[in-house]
């Protein structure tokens, strides 16, 4: 049986370096995991919209093995073959590997789908920096506050800040996180550029409690 945590984000760092089966970073210097078909897709307005799905069967298999995704029979995933837009079938979403490396999992904690919910965003405009953010955030709170992830502690510590621009946020990855002023929380760094992440994507069981499917409309503030 398959068991889950109090909430289903890990710890910051990716899972296979969690479990102490860390491999190098690739040559690159992008940190978290690269499946071996990945590549940088183009599009006429960088990190603007969907890209069409650059990973294969054996890229998930990789996955599988590297314990960053479970096996097909447990949470159902499928490649989107080239599809450049969603298309999922009912009870499927999208997951992206970038943010399943930083600890989001499926079916998603009540906290995470409470930010959802609140902030009125979509999970695809997450960007994978901002669920490390998320990911920490649980974490501090579970393993050195002893406390559930605290939703009021989140809003007083961060601000949600529409990217590239606030007057026009990018449909896929358009919501980011900003420390308020004078607010005091952890240093840590994340990656300036994760370049190809739109494209890495592929469909998943989305079990209860499930994700909202997308309406194609970018974050609203």
């Amino acid at each position: 049986m398959r068991t889950k945590s109090l909430v289903t984000f890990h710890l910051a760092m990716p899972k296979k370096q969690a479990s102490g089966r860390g491999k190098k970073r690739g040559a690159d210097g992008e940190g978290g995991s690269s499946p071996p078909s990945a590549k940088v897709a183009k599009t006429v307005a960088e990190g603007s919209s969907w890209r069409a799905s650059t990973l294969k069967e054996r890229d998930l298999l990789w996955l599988v093995a590297e314990r960053i995704l479970e096996e097909e029979g447990v949470v159902q995933w499928r490649t989107a073959d080239n599809d450049s837009l969603p298309w999922e079938n009912t009870g499927e979403t999208v997951m992206f590997v970038p943010s399943a490396d930083r600890g989001l999992d499926l079916p998603s904690s009540n906290f995470f789908r409470g930010l959802l919910g609140f902030y009125k965003i979509k999970y695809y405009h997450l960007p994978p920096n901002l669920i490390l953010h998320i990911s920490i955030f649980v974490h501090l709170c579970e393993a050195f506050l002893g406390i559930r992830p605290h939703f009021h502690l989140f809003r007083h510590l961060f601000r949600l800040k529409p990217q590239p621009e606030e007057d026009n946020p990018a449909l896929v990855g358009g919501a980011g996180v900003q420390l308020r002023d004078k607010a005091l929380y952890l240093e840590f760094s994340t990656l300036s550029s994760l370049s190809g992440w739109h494209a890495q994507w592929f469909y998943i069981g989305n079990h209860k409690p499930s994700l909202p499917g997308w309406d194609n409309a970018p974050p609203q503030h």
